[in-house]
């Protein structure tokens, strides 16, 4: 009986199943089992069509995976060849890795062909060969550099389409209230879609919530934003929280990596390319509400969402006890406030303040309140800032340098790549924390802070009193608000770092 062979046929990218690899790759299996007298065996025939050897995926989780664990059960028998085309069809990885699989499938017992030279790979051979031991490493060397460069080249060409990304769109995918003009090959707006759009923003400024802002929508029949035929029929709070968070709404695009960790695939993102869109809303308007929505929640949630705002403090009072969240609760005529651990019965004490005390002090006094904020300073951040670009600019400089022993192979070529992965994750880190840095400087420095302590002051002194233009501009500000009943006072968090306090009675006064 003829020895049993095996065609392993593979190819990285569904595109390339439009192309000739599949057909070609059966051919020379079929072809070489004829010239040799071997039984390819038809039903056992092994493909991984689109699925990639550089990360390693197919040995992991891919058809090369199933034959191994066929071999090992009995189904594929000792003595059998699997077939491929080269050896770079069954691993792109690093040699090490590469050999470490080539010595699995050989040590099992089977005959590996590469049909491309029609070299024959066994225990035997590899044992007695040294010539066929140094062919097959310096094969998968080569392999696993060919996909490194590759990859790098394809990163680099994305690098260099970002730099230009403000003269020519990356791609045709847009936000939905922006449509590419093909004939310009500029973005434009959807002049209805970006009035929805500020619409959504005014209403999170004035302290309407998420959820109001979607039901709000859907009762007057606005139509929800769609594309490729999937259009949603109604307004979701992820939508409206999505458009919020958006930084598209003020001209920035976020680029992202396809990022893999073995077999696992993550979007990391890259740097942000400002003016890449046109911009629907300002930048201050953007930041205002994400510091809103920065660590405190709206002050109208659930079954009260549709109810006036009541409390100028909601989404920011915490209990002095426990540090959790204090609520308005009413008896009565009279409205206190008290712990929700209390009230709840979870275990804080049950001790009542006065919600009128707290909120008449408060906006009576809002002008002290506003002096004792403490003045935002950039210098610690200055300073870090400035340490982040000496790092990059030296991590830059050695990965070119490894960049260019790579390309001239000097040194060991493993060590090298290993080396640049981690020089490119601590470099992704630090450029991250440089672009959370600047972002908070910008608050802390610019004119938009001293605007929003103004509006705060406008709104307090402002009649009838609007509690939610109020809420909403203590939102922006203040990380929290702590009314102390043992001291008589109320603590003013501010979002920059530093208190604010006043008297809203005397200690213990209210028993």
């Amino acid at each position: 009986m003829p020895p049993r062979a095996y065609s392993y046929l593979r190819f990285s990218t569904p595109e390339q199943a439009k192309g000739d690899s599949q057909r070609r790759q059966a051919a020379l299996a079929a072809g070489y089992a004829q010239r040799h007298g071997l039984e390819l065996d038809a039903e056992l025939t092994f493909r991984d069509l689109g699925v990639s050897a550089f990360r390693g995926t197919n040995a992991e989780t891919g058809r090369l995976a199933d034959f191994l664990e066929a071999v090992s059960s009995g189904l594929v028998p000792s003595g059998s060849f699997l077939l491929v085309e080269s050896l770079d069809r069954i691993s792109r990885q690093a040699a090490r890795r590469a050999f470490r699989l080539l010595d699995e499938i050989v040590e099992s017992g089977v005959v590996l062909v590469t049909l491309n030279d029609e070299r024959r790979y066994s225990a035997d051979n590899l044992d007695r060969d040294p010539t066929a031991l140094m062919i097959a490493l310096l094969t998968l060397i080569r392999a696993n550099e060919e996909s490194e460069t590759k990859s790098r080249r394809v990163a680099a060409a994305w690098a260099a389409k970002r730099e230009k990304a403000t003269e020519k769109p990356l791609t045709s995918r847009c936000p939905g209230w922006l449509r590419l003009d093909k004939a310009t090959g500029r973005f434009e707006v959807i002049p209805d879609r970006s009035a929805i759009v500020s619409r959504i923003f005014n209403e999170a400024l004035a302290g309407v919530g998420q959820n109001s802002i979607a039901r709000r929508l859907n009762e007057q029949g606005v139509p929800v934003f769609g594309g490729g035929g999937r259009q949603s029929s109604q307004w979701h709070r992820s939508y409206v929280v999505k458009i919020l968070s958006n930084a598209a709404t003020v001209g920035t695009m976020t680029p992202h990596r396809l990022m893999h960790d073995g077999a696992k695939k993550t979007r990391k993102a890259l740097d942000p390319v400002p003016n890449y869109y046109p911009a629907i809303v300002s930048a201050d308007t953007f930041d205002r509400v994400q510091q809103m929505r920065d660590g405190t929640h709206a002050p109208r949630r659930g079954v009260h969402a549709k109810r006036p705002v009541a409390n100028i403090f909601g989404g920011l009072l915490r209990c002095p006890t426990c540090q959790g969240a204090m609520t308005r609760a009413t008896k009565g005529r009279w409205s206190y406030l008290v712990c929700t651990k209390a009230k709840g019965g979870a275990g804080c004490a049950y001790k009542a303040i006065p919600y009128p005390a707290v909120e008449g002090n408060t906006l009576a006094r809002i002008d002290e309140i506003i002096a004792e904020c403490p003045t935002p300073r950039a210098e610690g951040l200055d300073a870090r800032l400035e340490e982040i670009d000496t790092v990059l600019g030296i991590i830059t400089d050695d990965l070119e340098t490894l960049a260019d022993a790579v390309t001239g192979r000097g040194g060991a070529v493993e060590t090298l790549v290993e080396r640049m992965r981690s020089l490119e994750a601590q470099h992704a880190e630090l450029k991250a924390e440089q672009r959370t840095l600047q972002d908070r400087r910008a608050v802390a420095m610019g004119f938009g802070f001293t605007a929003r302590l103004e509006e705060l002051r406008e709104a307090a002194r402002t009649a009838p009193l609007d509690r939610t233009r109020i809420n909403a501009a203590l939102r922006v500000l203040l990380a929290r608000v702590t009314p102390n009943r043992g001291s008589g006072m109320i603590e003013f968090e501010w979002k920059h770092g530093g208190e604010s306090r006043i008297m809203y009675g005397w200690p213990e006064d209210f028993d």
